[in-house]
C-alpha cells in the first residue's frame, strides 16, 4: 500500500469512526508463489476490504507454504506478523509498518525442530509466541519475542507427547496456553518456563482450534470427530485451578473453528455444513449452548475454515477453503448474521490453488 493510498484509508476511516484494522491470512493449498503465503487485507465496516498485500518482492519469501491448518498471528502492538509452514525454520515472521509488509526477520537462533509447524499463538502481552511441530518429542516451543529484534530465547516442552498441535491459544492473563492434538490439553506458563499440566483426558483425531470467552471463566476446543458430544468440548475454567467442569453440549456439526463472540453472548463456528458458518446462542451464566440464531442470506463460498471477530464483535470474519481466502458478515450476538460484505479484490492473485489456513484480526484503534 503506497502512503498516499495508506493516508487516504487513514482518512476514510476517520470520517467513519473506523479505527485502522486489517486481517491477516496464512494461505495453504497450491501455493506456487511463495509470496501468496501471507496476505494482508485492510477492513473498516464503512467500506469493507481494501486492496490486499502479500510478502513483498523485496523480502524474502517462506521456505514453502503454510500447512492445512498452518496458524498465523499478530504481535502485541502489531508490529510483525507470524506464521507457521513446512520445512525449517518452521515458522517466519515479517514486519508490518505503515500499513504495509516489510522485511522478514531472522530466524530463531534455536530451530524447532521437524518438518512442519501448525499451530501458533502469541501472548496478550505480545512478549512470548508459542508453536508446535511434528517432531516426535519435545514439540512444544514458546519464543521470547520483540518487535525491534524478533525472536528470543527458547523454552521447550515435551507435554505433547510428540502430538502436533493444531490449534494454541494463551488464556487471558497469559498464565496458561491451552493446545489441541490429539488430546485437548492446557499448561501453566510461569512468565520464565512452563508449570502444571491439565489435561481433558478426551481422545479425539481432528482437533483444531481452542479459544477462552472474554470472562476467561470457559476455553473450548473444536474438534472434527465422530462423537457429537466431543466436537464443541467447553469447559469452565479457573485461572487459578484451570480446568473444571465439562459442560460440552451435543454438537450436529464438524466445527473447523468455534469462537466465542467478544460479548460472550454467542458462539459463531466454522464448518463444511451450508452455509458454512452458523451461530449460537451461548449462556454463559448457566454454561449453556443454546438455539442456532438467524443464518445468513447469503452462503459462504467455501466450507468456512476459521472465525475471527472485529473489536466490537459485530463483524464475523470467515476464513474459507478456496482462492476468495475470506468472507466477512454483519453479526448481533442475539440474532445472528446480517448482510455479507463483498468479497476481497484479489486482482492478481490466483483464482484457484491457494486456502485459507488461518485468520488473525488486528486493530490498531
Amino acid at each position: 500500500m503506497s502512503v498516499i493510498s495508506k493516508l487516504a484509508a487513514l482518512a476514510a476511516a476517520g470520517a467513519g469512526g473506523e479505527t485502522e484494522q486489517y486481517v491477516a491470512i496464512a494461505c495453504s493449498g497450491t501455493v506456487s508463489d511463495l509470496r501468496n503465503s501471507l496476505v494482508v487485507i485492510p477492513f473498516n465496516k464503512n467500506d469493507g476490504f481494501g486492496t490486499y498485500q502479500n510478502i513483498p518482492a523485496g523480502s524474502t519469501a517462506p521456505p514453502n507454504r503454510p500447512a492445512t491448518q498452518g496458524q498465523v498471528g499478530w504481535s502485541g502492538d502489531g508490529g510483525a506478523i507470524v506464521f507457521t509452514h513446512f520445512d525449517s525454520p518452521l515458522v517466519s515472521a515479517y514486519a508490518f509498518a505503515g500499513g504495509a509488509l516489510g522485511a522478514k526477520y531472522s530466524n530463531p537462533s534455536s530451530l524447532p525442530s521437524g518438518s512442519s509447524a501448525t499451530g501458533l499463538a502469541f501472548s496478550n502481552s505480545g512478549s512470548f509466541v508459542s508453536l508446535a511441530s511434528n517432531t516426535s518429542s519435545n514439540n512444544f516451543y514458546t519464543y521470547q519475542w520483540s518487535d525491534s529484534s524478533g525472536f528470543g530465547a527458547r523454552y521447550t516442552s515435551n507435554f505433547l507427547g510428540g502430538q502436533e498441535a493444531k490449534g494454541i491459544a494463551w488464556s487471558n492473563t497469559d498464565n496458561w496456553i491451552g493446545t489441541v492434538s490429539n488430546r485437548a490439553k492446557v499448561i501453566k506458563w510461569t512468565g520464565s518456563g512452563y508449570g502444571t499440566e491439565e489435561d481433558t483426558a478426551v481422545n479425539v483425531s481432528g482437533q483444531y482450534r481452542v479459544s477462552w470467552n472474554s470472562a476467561g471463566d470457559h476455553v473450548m476446543f473444536s474438534a472434527v470427530t465422530a462423537t457429537a458430544t466431543q466436537r464443541l468440548l467447553i469447559y469452565t475454567w479457573n485461572d487459578v485451578t484451570g480446568l473444571g467442569t465439562n459442560v460440552s453440549p451435543s454438537f450436529s456439526f464438524y466445527p473447523y473453528d468455534a469462537q466465542f463472540s467478544p460479548d460472550d453472548k454467542a458462539i459463531v463456528v466454522a464448518t463444511n455444513t451450508y452455509p458454512y458458518v452458523k451461530a449460537f446462542a451461548w449462556d454463559n451464566a448457566t454454561s449453556t449452548l443454546g438455539s442456532e440464531l438467524s443464518s445468513t442470506a447469503s452462503p459462504a463460498s467455501a466450507t468456512g475454515t476459521n472465525v475471527a471477530f472485529n473489536t466490537a464483535g459485530d463483524v464475523v470474519f470467515l476464513g474459507v477453503n478456496n482462492a476468495k481466502l475470506m468472507n466477512a458478515y454483519e453479526f448481533d450476538s442475539t440474532t445472528g448474521f446480517g448482510s455479507k460484505y463483498a468479497d476481497p479484490v484479489l486482482t492478481g492473485f490466483p483464482t484457484s490453488g491457494p486456502t485459507c489456513a488461518g485468520i488473525a484480526y488486528k486493530d490498531f484503534g
